[in-house]
């Protein structure tokens, strides 16, 4: 699996472009590969949110990586480096499709499908920052709440950028909006 990400670096007035290979680990797969389904980046630019399955397509995962800033110790090397801090098997219903996840516009939330629904995750049960919730190893994104609706399996979850809301659209057509209570 590999994730390319393009990144402007520099200092100063003379900013250089560089497309980075970045090959993040998923847990239990590192002999099997997998596949990047989904992608979003953080809010606040921290980390990146990856769903991702195995090449068999019999398990998945939503998982959180922190970027990694480091001085490249030769040219050819890369200049950023991820690291997995939060992740959690998904539900391997609907195989084959895509399914896409995202961050909350203050990044404490991911909304991911789950089956015929969503689940609302948080990197501790208080919602609390990413920053303030970065373990040594990676651990769990903790299931802050589940949400179902749908009759058909959920594809795509998002974020209102100014209310308190959030939609799922599931493969058939049907489109759900939640004002959750916390």
């Amino acid at each position: 699996m590999y994730l390319f990400l393009y990144i402007i670096f520099g200092t100063g007035a003379s900013p250089r472009n560089s497309l980075e290979v970045l090959t993040p680990e998923v847990p239990g797969e590192r002999d099997r590969g997998n596949c990047i389904t989904s992608l979003q980046l953080h809010p606040k630019g921290w980390a990146t949110l990856l769903r991702c399955s195995s090449n068999t397509d019999d398990q998945e995962w939503t998982c959180v990586y922190e970027f990694q800033e480091g001085a490249p110790v030769r040219p050819i090397s890369p200049r950023c480096s991820l690291r997995l801090t939060h992740y959690i098997e998904e539900a391997n219903v609907g195989r084959g499709y895509i399914k896409e996840l995202c961050f909350s516009p203050d990044g404490r939330m991911i909304a991911s499908p789950h089956g015929y629904g969503i689940r609302l995750l948080g990197f501790d049960t208080q919602c609390s920052e990413l920053v303030d919730c970065l373990p040594k190893e990676a651990g769990t994104l903790q299931e802050i709440r589940s949400l179902y609706s749908h009759r058909d399996v959920v594809l795509t979850t998002k974020f209102s950028p100014t209310h308190c809301q959030i939609a799922s659209g599931c493969l058939s057509g049907r489109v759900s909006l939640y004002q959750p209570k916390f």
